[in-house]
Formats: structure tokens, sequence, C-alpha cells
């Protein structure tokens, strides 16, 4: 959903956004949003899985209850990643790094000793941190112009 608002500020903002492909770097780059997204819940499944076998409704969920192989769990975790970057790449360089950033943001938020999920006011500041990044990923997947144009 954040990805749209910066979608919709580029066009608005950039005058020279080549049209012709943009109805496919739009369906493209929220694609590689969503893989991204999916790589960072997989990985958060994997994590919380301890925690989750001890949780009343949780522990039911395929990872925890031990119906998933741990080690296929990692693989899937960086080759959703490996997709999202890749599909990514084909829309612009400036979108890879943005799609990338999101990616270590969840990384970030997952994986000790950082893993900011675990911290009161570090949980809600890295959380929000990804608003912008995901307006940001909007903007480039339109335009590859870095700053909005003064006029």
């Amino acid at each position: 959903m954040f990805v749209f608002p910066g979608i919709v500020i580029a066009l608005g903002t950039d005058p020279f956004v080549d049209r012709a492909g943009l109805g496919w770097r739009i369906v493209v780059g929220l694609a590689s949003v969503c893989l991204i997204a999916s790589s960072n819940y997989t990985l958060n499944e994997l994590i919380d899985a301890p925690y989750d076998r001890h949780h009343p409704t949780k522990r039911g969920r395929p990872v925890p209850s031990g119906q998933v192989n741990i080690a296929f769990g990692y693989a899937q975790w960086l080759a959703l990643m490996l997709a999202g970057l890749a599909v990514a790449w084909t829309v612009s360089l400036p979108f890879t790094l943005t799609a990338l950033s999101l990616w270590v943001m969840g990384c970030a938020y997952n994986i000790p000793p950082v893993r900011s999920k675990d911290l009161p006011y570090l949980d809600v500041l890295s959380e929000a941190v990804n608003n912008p990044i995901r307006m940001l990923a909007g903007w480039f997947i339109v335009t590859n112009v870095t700053v909005a144009p003064a006029e």
C-alpha cells in the first residue's frame, strides 16, 4: 500500500516520466516488493518459531509445529530475496537498491543481536523507516530521478 503514494507523487512531479513502459514497471516493481516482503515474512516465521511453539494459537502454524524443514525455509528466504532483487533489477538500479534496503530492514527487524522487534521504541522506529522506503520504491518504479524537481 505504501508503494502507491510514491508512484503518484513521481507521476505528479516528474514531467519526463517514460510512460511507454510505465504499466510494465509498476507490475514488475510491485512483484519485486512482494517478493522482498515474502522473504522478510519467511525469516520472521523461521526465527519466531521457537517462541511460537509456546503460543496458544501460533503453535499450529507450519513452522512451529514442525511441518517445515528449517533448512528449506532458510533456502526459501534467500531465494525470495534473490528473486525480488533480480526482478527489481529489470526496473532500475535505484529501485533495486531500495528493494535491497527493504530486505535489510527486515533482517534488522528479525535477526539477533539487533532484532529491533524485541526492543521497545526501536521496534516502532524500524517499522516507521519502512514506510518511506516503500514510498521511495514507488518513486523509483516511475522515475530514476533521485531528487524531486524544484518546480
